[in-house]
């Protein structure tokens, strides 16, 4: 009786398969960026591929192998660099603002700060602190537009950008520490629904009052 079951071809399926249509995972927000580029190189196919990938069962090509080592290497290796430099703080708008040449002595690379990075608290509070660490108020998220007529406010701000300009000089793990240690603690205090902008709105300014205090009498602390 001759055998009706299909022949078999010699193709296996493939062990993997290459993702088709994405865009390059390196790439940084708003467009590419320095590590993308970076990482880009010709690749050539490994030697005999001719498209194909690995078989199951078939007789694989020692050259194919190392070919797609080498280009794993390569990957690990570029990553690498993109790590060590975003630790360094050298991708501005990651970890660090753009330097500004007022604020560094002479004009050449590698030249240390010489100053803080913002000149006044104000600065601070429009240029970094405001359009980064962006929240939408609610009732469980407080903000007031004139936080600068808030004393605690005030306090805890200059307290974030005092604490800022020296983490930032940490090369690997200051702005992690930063905003580990500094910002997300007294930011929630800040937004807090019982915070300093509690009675206040986006289109409402309502300071709170002082805490009522009666004066010791006279001689109370002579002795401590």
């Amino acid at each position: 009786m001759a055998d009706r079951r299909p022949r078999r071809s010699g193709h296996h399926p493939a062990l993997v398969r290459r993702p088709t249509g994405r865009g390059d995972h390196r790439a940084g927000r708003g467009g590419p960026g320095r590590a993308d580029r970076r990482c880009e190189r010709a690749r050539e196919p490994p030697p005999g591929a001719g498209g194909r990938s690995l078989a199951v069962n078939g007789p694989v090509r020692l050259a194919e192998l190392t070919a797609r080592v080498k280009n794993v290497e390569d990957d690990l290796e570029c990553l690498g660099s993109v790590l060590d430099d975003i630790r360094e703080g050298k991708f501005h708008g990651v970890c660090a603002p753009p330097p500004r040449p007022g604020n560094r002595s002479g004009g050449g690379q590698g030249d240390e700060p010489t100053g803080p990075y913002f000149g006044s608290l104000l600065e601070f509070v429009l240029d970094g602190f405001a359009p980064v660490y962006c929240r939408a108020t609610s009732p469980t998220v407080r903000w007031c537009p004139r936080w600068w007529d808030h004393a605690e406010a005030i306090y805890r701000l200059e307290a974030l950008w005092r604490t800022w300009e020296l983490y930032r000089l940490e090369p690997r793990m200051g702005i992690a520490s930063w905003l580990r240690d500094y910002l997300d603690p007294q930011l929630a205090a800040l937004t807090s629904p019982t915070g300093p902008f509690a009675q206040c709105t986006d289109d409402r300014h309502s300071p709170i009052k002082p805490l009522r205090l009666e004066y010791p009498p006279e001689g109370y602390f002579d002795d401590l």
